[in-house]
């Protein structure tokens, strides 16, 4: 039997936040999602975007909401991706990623914004090395992360 796989016709905009501390350490988060669907995997901070809001401004929303840090401006991106994902089991939608990278000094997470999602969805938090991104097996979103970060820190 054939399975059809359903696609919508939303485009799901979302900013990312690539948080690089003093150590050259980035912020990821487990998550932990539907197993049946969505393995746990470390991603950046971010989120979608909101009614009426446009890319840098929900960077820095999502960044005070998911670690409780103030920034005026996340700068410009560097980096957009574009992919189709499953959303659920047999629907796919199409996802346009818009990156930005802020540097700071590392900090204790605040997580008094957590959604209730968020708070089930999200098990560890964790300042990783390129070093040991770049080596571990655990899932992490996107599979090209540490090339990402790598560039960002040659960059500086």
């Amino acid at each position: 039997m054939v399975q059809h796989a359903t696609t919508t016709d939303i485009v799901y905009a979302k900013s990312r936040v690539l948080l690089v501390d003093q150590y050259d350490h980035v912020l990821l988060l487990l998550t932990r999602h539907d197993v049946d669907s969505y393995p746990s995997r470390w991603l950046t901070t971010g989120g979608h975007l909101e009614v009426g809001e446009d890319h840098p401004t929900a960077a820095i929303r999502e960044l005070f909401e998911e670690t409780g840090l103030v920034i005026e401006n996340p700068g410009p991106p560097i980096w957009s991706h574009d992919f189709v994902a499953e959303r659920a089991p047999g629907v796919w939608a199409s996802h346009h990623e818009v990156w930005y990278s802020v540097r700071t000094e590392r900090f204790d997470l605040d997580t008094s914004n957590w959604t209730p999602e968020e708070l089930v969805d999200i098990i560890d938090q964790r300042w990783w090395s390129l070093g040991e991104l770049e080596k571990t097996t655990d899932p992490v979103e996107p599979e090209n992360l540490a090339r990402i970060l790598r560039g960002q820190l040659s960059a500086c």
